[in-house]
């Protein structure tokens, strides 16, 4: 099981509370007063859950590094780490399991996301699939022309749309072209 140092500890908690990024060096602790420690206590559950997720891929990285021989940094392992945070944590118990059994060196990050399945393409296509349903459904409550609804003596007007999605309308004539879109065409 891999311990982590406070610094480590306290870059992923800067990270998961979605705070910046401060000066490395700064926050690197000298060698005689380095502490490891587990975990750190955090009042917020998701921050918990965010930093067991971490610890956990922490430890994945850690068997990876022995099975194949390679030195393991903090550094590389804050590297590794946010960039599989993102991937749940199912496929990345795939990930890991293929990686150990399928690459003859140390995997890539790249390499991780490609084997849990988490790839651009898809994440485009996933966004796309939001974006078709998020219209369809802004279409089937304020109609092609946008009119404002009159409820409980008060006017409720559309929401503005997303600007990406406000462009994409656009593109192929707007609400009502949308509108047309069928399955055939």
């Amino acid at each position: 099981m891999a311990y982590l140092s406070t610094s480590f500890i306290s870059r992923m908690q800067n990270f998961v509370t979605g705070g910046q990024m401060s000066d490395p060096e700064s926050e690197r602790p000298s060698n005689e007063n380095s502490i490891t420690l587990k975990s750190t206590p955090e009042s917020s559950s998701d921050s918990k859950t965010a930093l067991a997720i971490l610890s956990w891929i922490s430890d994945e990285l850690t068997i990876l590094a022995e099975a194949f021989g390679e030195p393991l940094t903090e550094e590389r392992v804050e590297i590794y780490a946010r960039g599989l945070i993102d991937i749940p944590r199912d496929r990345l118990e795939v990930a890991f399991r293929r990686a150990l059994y399928e690459v003859k060196w140390f995997p890539k990050l790249s390499e991780l996301r490609d084997f849990s399945g988490a790839s651009a393409d898809d994440q485009k296509k996933v966004e796309a699939q939001a974006a078709w349903n998020y219209l369809n459904k802004y279409l089937a409550e304020w109609g092609v022309d946008r009119l404002p609804v009159r409820s409980g003596g008060q006017w409720i007007t559309a929401p503005p749309l997303e600007p990406r999605l406000e462009y994409a309308l656009r593109q192929i004539g707007g609400l009502w072209r949308f509108n047309q879109v069928t399955d055939e065409s």
